[in-house]
C-alpha cells in the first residue's frame, strides 16, 4: 500500500510521500471537508514532500482546486514536483497549476 499524509497548519495543506491510486481517495476526503469547512479565504497546498505522482496526483489537485472556488476560497498550489508538472505540462494543465 502508497503511504501518503495530509498535514493541515493553519491555511497550509502540505502532502508528502506518495501520490498514487491506492494513496488519493483518504487525501482527497480529507482535503475537501477542510476546504469546505475551516479553510481561510487565502490558502496554500504545499507539495514539496511529495515524492512521487501519478496522474491521480494532478486530478487531486485539480478537485481540490474546484472544492476551493466552490467554497469562495483561493488555493495556491506550492512547490510542485518535477514529475507533476511534466505530467500537467502533456495534459495542457500546467497553466491551471501554475496559476
Amino acid at each position: 500500500m502508497s503511504k501518503a499524509t495530509l498535514t493541515i497548519d493553519g491555511g497550509r495543506l502540505t502532502v508528502s510521500g506518495v501520490l498514487d491510486f491506492e494513496s488519493v481517495p483518504d487525501l482527497d476526503k480529507q482535503g475537501e471537508h477542510w476546504l469546505a469547512s475551516s479553510a481561510p479565504a487565502q490558502c496554500e497546498l504545499d507539495l514539496a514532500a511529495v515524492t512521487y505522482s501519478s496522474s491521480v496526483g494532478i486530478a487531486l489537485v485539480l478537485g481540490w482546486l474546484r472544492a476551493a472556488a466552490r467554497a469562495h476560497k483561493t488555493l495556491a498550489v506550492k512547490n510542485i514536483p518535477a514529475d507533476m508538472r511534466a505530467l500537467a505540462r502533456v495534459g495542457g494543465l500546467d497553466a491551471v497549476l501554475t496559476g
